[in-house]
């Protein structure tokens, strides 16, 4: 009965152990913050989905790094904004990029224009058709990602 016990105990502590690492690393990307002051760019939109977005070790040279992809459903007369807001925004960080793809896999909007080498916090879209959209995440940049996007929407009056 001891020797079970003990066994039992030196699982727990070792449970621990091996969570205190992994904890740490979540401290790093504190997302809360990102998060409060991305809602307050909301404005008049609704809030309607919160992405939590972390990656270690972007890309860089100007490259997008690899991508996290979310299936969101939109629907129709509704405009939808897509607030990002990352680490990045210095030159040394990576700053998260956000696009839009269609029903039909074409890309609708892009916080991340690679003519002009801009980035825009804030993208808008007017949904024209109600289906399935993809939004693909990415950190564009050296280092590792951390940021937060936020989906709202504002349903648009009888058109």
């Amino acid at each position: 009965m001891m020797r079970r016990i003990s066994l039992a105990l030196t699982l727990c502590v070792g449970c621990l152990l091996g969570a205190a690492p992994h904890s740490h690393a979540q401290d790093e990307c504190s997302t809360r913050e990102f998060l409060d002051q991305t809602s307050s760019k909301l404005g008049n939109f609704r809030f309607l989905k919160a992405f939590k977005l972390e990656v270690q070790e972007s890309r860089g040279d100007n490259k997008q790094g690899p991508s996290m992809t979310y299936r969101v459903v939109l629907s129709k007369n509704t405009t939808y904004k897509i607030i990002t807001n990352s680490s990045g925004g210095k030159d040394e960080e990576p700053v998260l990029v956000a696009k839009l793809i269609g029903p039909g896999g074409r890309t609708i909007a892009n916080s991340y224009d690679r003519r002009k080498r801009k980035h825009y916090g804030v993208v808008g879209f007017n949904c024209k058709a109600t289906g399935i959209y993809t939004i693909e995440y990415s950190f564009m940049g050296k280092g590792d990602g951390c940021g937060v996007s936020i989906l709202g929407f504002r349903r648009r009056q009888n058109i």
